[in-house]
């Protein structure tokens, strides 16, 4: 299991890399939703995960400077956290889950 720099072991974490800037920054977007379809989530919800992805990434990427945006998905009581970091900025957003089939608290 692992776990979160400085937080609680979690059920689910999935760490990628994506660059700041072009068009491979979809892919944490992309990575988002498939994420939030495993965990359980509607169909019709699983593109508001990816949207919540990309939000983060164009707002850590805008004048960032830096190469790369690493995102970080784990599972919560209630759904999903995505965490994304970019030099020394951060941003985090949680994703409520309509349905969730992943035993995020055990």
């Amino acid at each position: 299991m692992s776990e979160p720099t400085g937080g609680a072991p979690q059920a689910f974490v999935l760490r990628v890399s994506v660059p700041a800037d072009g068009d491979l920054r979809i892919v944490a977007s992309d990575v988002a939703s498939k994420v939030a379809e495993c965990l359980g989530e509607a169909p019709e919800r699983t593109a508001a995960a990816g949207g919540a992805a990309e939000m983060l990434g164009a707002r850590l990427a805008d004048g960032g400077g830096a190469a790369e945006i690493a995102f970080e998905f784990h599972t919560a009581p209630d759904g999903m956290v995505i965490e994304a970091r970019c030099g020394d900025r951060s941003a985090t957003v949680r994703h409520v889950l309509t349905r969730m089939t992943f035993p995020a608290d055990r």
